[in-house]
């Protein structure tokens, strides 16, 4: 009788189990509807503009804006820790291209930015601040944005580049009057394998000048 229980009790939790981890796909008539929950059958979206999402252990994973011809412009995907935490959103267009990420949880850029803001005292924790960084065509980092949890903007990182590619220019400003914090030049002497690093201060005062050999140089003040 024992070992009929066990079984069942074990056959029921890999049911369970099965059943948490399935997709589960809803549809929406607009961004409010998907906001407020109030989907509607799949018969409902035909031939209209519609969202559809995938929903697994109840979290949304994947959030498709869908045209009336069936293409999709826009998809969102949502990333999670084990807690459930959502830790990561990538926006990508209707090619399929990488246009925006924002990260939730204390990463290497907030660190740096806002300890030039505030102070080596800054503790980062997970409900402070969030991460939005936008790419290029090319999939390359033009802005980091810092926010405060009620979307208040606490510093950017702009940066430029050549027809090459290099990074040539990346500027950090305070959020609140764009004040620059400081500014890095990448100038680069391809002739001769050379690169020029110069730094500004707030002042716009050249503070620092080093020349680096190309092959050993990563030119991003992020980078670690």
């Amino acid at each position: 009788m024992k070992s009929s229980i066990h079984r069942f009790c074990l056959a029921l939790f890999i049911l369970m189990t099965i059943l948490s981890a399935q997709i589960i796909v809803k549809y929406y008539l607009s961004y409010n509807d998907f906001i407020r929950g109030t989907d509607v059958r799949p018969a409902k979206v035909a031939g209209k503009s519609f969202l559809r999402a995938e929903y697994q252990k109840n979290l949304i994973r994947r959030l498709d804006f869908i045209e009336p011809d069936g293409n999709i412009s826009q998809q969102i995907q949502f990333y999670y820790n084990s807690s459930g935490d959502l830790q990561v959103k990538d926006v990508f267009n209707r090619d399929s291209l990488l246009i925006s990420r924002t990260t939730y949880y204390p990463d290497d850029i907030q660190k740096q930015l806002i300890e030039k803001i505030e102070g080596r005292g800054w503790i980062p924790t997970q409900s402070d601040y969030l991460t939005v960084t936008s790419f290029d065509s090319l999939h390359r980092p033009i802005l980091n944005e810092v926010q405060t949890a009620g979307g208040t903007t606490v510093g950017r990182i702009n940066r430029e580049y050549n027809e090459r590619g290099d990074l040539i220019r990346e500027t950090w400003t305070k959020g609140e009057n764009d004040r620059m914090l400081t500014r890095t030049e990448f100038n680069f002497d391809y002739a001769n394998e050379i690169l020029y690093v110069i730094q500004y201060d707030s002042l716009n005062r050249e503070v620092s000048w080093v020349a680096l050999p190309f092959s050993e140089t990563k030119p991003d003040s992020t980078s670690k």
